[in-house]
């Protein structure tokens, strides 16, 4: 099973929402309640600690059942890290309003007090502004691949995860979203990352490309949000579900298109990366890409048609 994260994100422009620093408290307080729901309620002093995370069996990460410690921690900036407790959320909605750069929420488990001891952590959640994207937030959360993978829980947990993300691309005319490998902190999509490096900086990295989310396309996966400039260009709707490239193609309320590959990420495979980017070749980033060797490097594979970006199959 991978031990690679997926990176669930969704980026907004903040002028197309009438405020933005409310929005991503709530993305905290709104997937925190939903998604780290044990975690933050121990914490908070309202429920009791958990064995493990959900969808992850306690005998998996502590075989030895040994007494277990839980921590959360809050960054924002570079303030130092806030041990989560009662009073955590409370100060992150004061903090918002202040436009930080970057703000994370994690939560850990260990077994034991020893460097190496058992330990599972949750999804991360994160909110962040890229620096040369100005009048962008990028809200999301890092997730276990193994957590949609697995064959129990795989499709609750891509459940849950989706209708997370589904009821904030709803309400903000988003410019992007994917559900796709993590790649780095910056939120680079696989796309990005395989942009010859000869290219320019602003061409390649997210600190640059998610400002001009709405010219070019930034990647393709599994999930991919379309912003409505760029599903207009193609054809709106219509055309991408008569391309067959998506199980399901859902225009957004505030704008933009919800293009889902297929009903279950375990069956998203080459042949289906093929199609989606048949279908949105038309906008993605232009530029020659370049194949690397992911595996010996022991990091999550570039699921992409390997033709320049912005040209057909």
């Amino acid at each position: 099973m991978s031990g690679f994260g997926l990176n669930i994100e969704l980026d907004v422009e903040e002028s197309a929402v009438a405020d933005s620093a409310g929005l991503g408290f709530e993305w905290f307080d709104v997937a925190s309640r939903a998604a780290l729901t044990e975690p933050r309620a121990a914490l908070e002093g309202l429920g009791p600690v958990p064995a493990s995370p959900r969808f992850v069996d306690p005998e998996a990460w502590n075989p030895a059942g040994a007494a277990v410690r839980l921590s959360g921690t809050l960054e924002v900036s570079d303030q130092r890290a806030r041990p989560f407790d009662a009073t955590s959320m409370s100060w992150l909605e004061s903090r918002m309003p202040s436009r930080p750069e970057r703000v994370d929420l994690t939560f850990a488990m260990f077994a034991g007090e020893e460097p190496d001891s058992p330990n599972v952590w949750w999804p991360s959640l994160y909110a962040h502004r890229p620096g040369k994207s100005p009048g962008w937030l990028r809200i999301g959360a890092y997730v276990a691949e193994s957590l949609f993978l697995d064959e129990r829980h795989g499709s609750a947990a891509q459940r849950l995860w989706l209708e997370l993300l589904r009821s904030f691309a709803e309400r903000c005319n988003p410019g992007f979203g994917q559900i796709e490998y993590g790649y780095d902190t910056f939120g680079s999509t696989a796309l990005e990352k395989s942009l010859s490096p000869d290219l320019p900086r602003h061409e390649r990295s997210p600190r640059y490309t998610v400002a001009e989310s709405r010219k070019y396309l930034r990647g393709y996966s599994w999930l991919t949000v379309l912003p409505a400039e760029l599903a207009e260009q193609l054809g709106g709707v219509a055309a991408l579900s008569a391309s067959g490239a998506f199980a399901e193609v859902s225009a957004l309320a505030t704008g933009g298109v919800w293009l889902q590959a297929t009903a279950d990420y375990r069956a998203y495979g080459a042949e289906q990366v093929g199609r989606v980017h048949a279908a949105l070749a038309g906008v993605l980033r232009p530029g020659e890409l370049v194949r690397r060797d992911t595996a010996e490097l022991g990091r999550p594979p570039h699921r992409l048609v390997f033709t320049s970006a912005g040209e057909g199959a």
